[in-house]
């Protein structure tokens, strides 16, 4: 695979895909775009990517494929088209947070056309992916990702290659789990100081004093500060989008616990009042 790439896709272009795709554009290739809902690529048609017609129109034409979309069906779907005529198609990445046994059983069928596979899960948001700071974590071979590498430093301030094939998804649902704890605690936090009668900005300048407030975590709390100024239902939908992401990926933690007998407590709990910890004020 030591080899230039020349023409990249990418797969799924919303709130994280887009400017992942976006960033894609300031790379040395030509960029090919695609998504279920082709308004979603028109902004980017407009910057110089190309729009692909199909998931097989754009194998056809690109050595590297980015895949950002939903869940595991959703990646088993794109799996399934590219794998009709995977054409010209030597790597795909698998942005989505999803099962690393997804990962491994879509790379084992791809093997068969010549594909490799990587899970490169990233951490850092929409914001990260617009300004190049993203950690990508990835799992697959040196070479696939060497392959792959030009087109992850458009938007990576970080490249992790944390080992064979679900080994980045597996880091990621790592990640994910500290992150929504702290959000719990944190939420929590705020409830005592509050109901102790506690200003809960002496609560932020403290945690921010001693790094327990991190920046994400402050992202956190300014959702909260948005719910009086917005309806109900347009409160809902945000917050209840965020919390159905962490419903997935901490589901996704528990059952590689319990694929490997491992107890995770905290992490089952934190399922329980994620959704709660989001649509609740503090």
């Amino acid at each position: 695979m030591s080899q230039t790439i020349t023409h990249a896709g990418f797969i799924g272009l919303g709130n994280i895909g887009k400017p992942m795709a976006e960033s894609l554009l300031k790379g040395d290739f030509n960029v090919q775009v695609y998504d279920v809902f082709p308004a979603a690529a028109d902004s980017l048609v407009e910057q110089g990517a190309s729009r692909a017609g199909s998931i097989a129109q754009m194998a056809e034409h690109c050595e590297v494929i980015g895949v950002c979309v939903r869940d595991d069906n959703d990646v088993i779907n794109v799996m399934d088209e590219l794998l009709k005529a995977p054409g010209n198609c030597k790597a795909v990445a698998v942005h989505s947070t999803v099962k690393p046994q997804t990962i491994v059983e879509q790379a084992e069928r791809a093997k068969k056309s010549g594909i490799a596979v990587l899970d490169a899960p990233i951490t850092g948001g929409a914001s990260g992916a617009a300004n190049g700071s993203l950690c990508y974590m990835v799992g697959g071979s040196a070479e696939a990702l060497e392959l792959c590498r030009p087109a992850f430093e458009t938007s990576a301030k970080e490249i992790i290659h944390a080992g064979g094939l679900g080994m980045g998804m597996t880091a990621k649902l790592c990640n994910n789990l500290m992150t929504y704890a702290e959000f719990v605690a944190i939420y929590e936090a705020m409830r005592l100081a509050d109901a102790a009668g506690l200003d809960k900005d002496v609560v932020k300048k403290v945690g921010a004093a001693n790094g327990n407030i991190t920046e994400q975590m402050g992202m956190f709390l300014g959702l909260h500060e948005f719910k009086p100024h917005m309806s109900e239902e347009d409160f809902e939908s945000l917050a209840g989008g965020f919390a159905a992401v962490a419903e997935k990926d901490l589901s996704i933690a528990l059952s590689q616990a319990e694929r490997f007998s491992t107890d995770l407590p905290g992490c089952s709990k934190s399922l329980q009042l994620i959704g709660k910890v989001y649509r609740d004020s503090y």
